[in-house]
């Protein structure tokens, strides 16, 4: 349900550069880790406590 949210400004990143490390915070305490690694988009979701 976020991947459509997440996915277009990467697509711009791509552009610019080939590999890229973006860090996406949602509201929700969650942090998506998006490795763009030769235009494979590789989402890992880590999660943290905020104190």
């Amino acid at each position: 349900m976020f991947i459509h949210e997440i996915i277009v400004p990467i697509n711009q990143r791509i552009s610019t550069s080939i590999d890229a490390n973006i860090f996406i915070a949602l509201s929700n305490k969650v942090i998506f880790n998006i490795c763009v690694f030769k235009n494979i988009i590789v989402i890992h979701k880590v999660e943290y406590l905020v104190y």
